[in-house]
């Protein structure tokens, strides 16, 4: 089974705080079920830096796990 998700909101940038506020948005399962997602706000924390590929953001889920985004 895949899931995919769409979302529609707008997100804020506030030195080391990534905040999401998730408008509306639905959920879809190849098993044809479907769930709408209502509103929302997160707040991630996030590290900026340098690596050896380059400019790095590394963002913490709300779970503890993080992610590092790299600047293209």
């Amino acid at each position: 089974m895949s899931t995919q998700s769409s979302e529609k909101g707008i997100y804020f940038l506030s030195g080391n705080q990534l905040t999401t506020q998730r408008q509306s948005g639905i959920l879809m399962t190849s098993q044809n079920y479907q769930q709408q997602l209502t509103p929302e706000t997160t707040v991630y924390p996030v590290r900026f830096g340098n690596t050896l590929n380059g400019p790095a953001m590394e963002l913490t889920y709300p779970n503890g796990g993080t992610q590092v985004f790299y600047r293209q």
